[in-house]
Parts: C-alpha cells; structure tokens; sequence
C-alpha cells in the first residue's frame, strides 16, 4: 500500500511541473493554462508578468519571450522598456544575436548612436562566425543600419566596410544596383541614398515589400539625383491598384537621371505589369526625356 501511495504521490507531482503557477491574493498556488504560441505576443504588453513557470523555462526560452516582448515594444514605439526587455533577453542568452540587432535599432531611435554602435559591434565583431558568419552576418538591411549610425558618427571608414559587406549580399539579377563606394571620401547624401535603396532591394528580394517603400522613398528625398531608387519605386508601384501613373512617373523619371544604362530596365519594366500599367503605359509613356 505504501508503494501504492509512493506512485500517486509521484504522478501527482510530476503532473504538477508541467503547468505553471500563479499566487491568489491569500498566497494559494492554482493551476492555469499556458497560452498558445501564437497569442503570446498579444499578451505581452498587458502583463506585468509572464503566465509561465519561469523555473521551467530554459534560458533560450527565456531570451526568445524577451525578445518576443521586445519586438511588440519596439514596434510600439516604447523605445526605453523595449531596450530593457531585449537585455533582459541577453542576461538569458548572451550570444543572442537578434536581441542585439533590436538592441541596436531601439538605440538609434532613441538617438543615442554611440550605445547602438557598441551592440552592432558586439553582435558583429565580438563572436566569430555569430555575427559575419551567420543569417544576420548576410543580411543586407541590418549592415545599411549599422553602416548609417557609423556615418552618423562621422566614422567613415568603418561605415564604408560595412557598406561593402552589405552590398555584397545584394541580388544581381533584378535590376540595377546603388553605387558601390570604394573610398570614404563620398559625400554623405549620395551613401545615404544608396545605403536606403540597398535596404530598400533586399526587403523586395526577400518577400518584406511592405518595408521596401518607405526606404526608396528616404532614399529619393535624401538625393532626388540617383536613378536607382526611382525604378524599384516604379516596380513596387505598378502593381498597386490607382498607382499606375506614379509608376510611369518614376520609371520616367529613373530613365531621365539613369540615362541609357537604365532603358533596358525601363523597357523590360514596360512590358511587364496590369492592364492599369499598360494603359498607364500607352497613355503617359515611358520615353527618354
């Protein structure tokens, strides 16, 4: 019988570790249910706590719900607890790299470049084969951030490296390509407007299209002078539904500054869209100016 008792007592208890805990006003422990994976980001930001047993978490499960609290934050502009969540992330996982990459855009836009550099650096330079050798050691909008806040600083040099690394893993064969600078001598507008539109060609490569407007945008108003931007403007524009006309405007527009290195694209670009661009096409056209 005492064996019998042992065995219910154990598969109670086991039976216990894998739900969490929560405390009642009157110090009882209840049991309650852990959320679902996909509604836990909905939870973080009306929770002054986790409903998970933290003691049952592992340290990479920690970071990752950090992060997770991190990214809503960030994304709601809540720069200051954002920065708090994703060290908390870090004193959980310390080679996190994300934890570091969000670290460092919280930091820039808080204005404070110097503490946005340091992580960048941290996440790049500090772990061989952590940051240049991994998918965010490849990443080109992550590199155009970094190299950004170098120029910020008016460290160009090393902006100028990072610029390279980043435009390195642009794709070849959508169309053209921003300048590639090879000496820091370059004014700060033209590798603004090159750095936006690099971030701008990887977000469409990459299926992220709703992000890629606003840097084509940033890299027109920053040099209204560069072609490039104005195209892959056009090519995001002509699909859009009451866009077709801006579309020619920019395809227009890239083909005027670009001259005749840019009509092949132009021509191809032309041919290629809805029956909105078509017609858009037919009745503006797309000629040299």
């Amino acid at each position: 019988m005492k064996t019998l008792y042992s065995a219910a007592f154990a598969a109670i208890s086991a039976l216990s570790l894998l739900l969490p805990l929560s405390t009642t006003a009157r110090g009882q422990q209840t049991l309650q249910s852990i959320p679902k994976p996909k509604k836990l980001s909905e939870t973080l930001l009306s929770h002054n706590r986790l409903p998970i047993n933290p003691f049952l978490i592992e340290a990479g499960e920690k970071a990752h719900v950090a992060d997770l609290r991190g990214e809503e934050l960030l994304k709601a502009g809540i720069y200051s607890d954002a920065i708090g969540a994703f060290q908390e992330a870090l004193s959980y996982e310390p080679h996190d790299g994300l934890a570091y990459q969000h670290l460092a855009e919280a930091y820039t836009a808080m204005n404070q470049p110097d503490k946005a550099i340091a992580a960048y650096r941290t996440l790049f330079y500090d772990w061989p084969g952590k940051g240049w050798g991994s998918s965010i050691g490849s990443n080109t909008t992550v590199l155009m951030q970094f190299a950004l806040v170098l120029l910020k600083t008016g460290q160009k040099a090393e902006a100028l490296t990072v610029y390279q690394r980043g435009y390195h893993f642009l794709p070849t064969d959508r169309g053209p390509l921003p300048p590639l600078f090879t000496t820091p001598d370059f004014a700060a507008a033209d590798f603004k407007a090159a750095a936006y539109t690099a971030m701008g060609l990887h977000e469409t490569a990459w299926g992220v299209a709703a992000d890629a407007p606003a840097y084509f945008e940033r890299a027109i108003a920053t040099q209204p002078a560069f072609a490039t931007p104005y195209y892959y403007y056009g090519e995001l524009l002509k699909g859009k539904p009451g866009r077709a006309a801006d579309a020619v405007a920019a395809f227009n527009q890239a083909r005027q500054l670009g001259g005749p290195q840019m009509q092949p694209f132009i021509d191809k670009a032309a041919k290629q869209g809805t029956t909105e661009f078509e017609g858009a096409v037919k009745r503006v056209g797309l000629t040299a100016q």
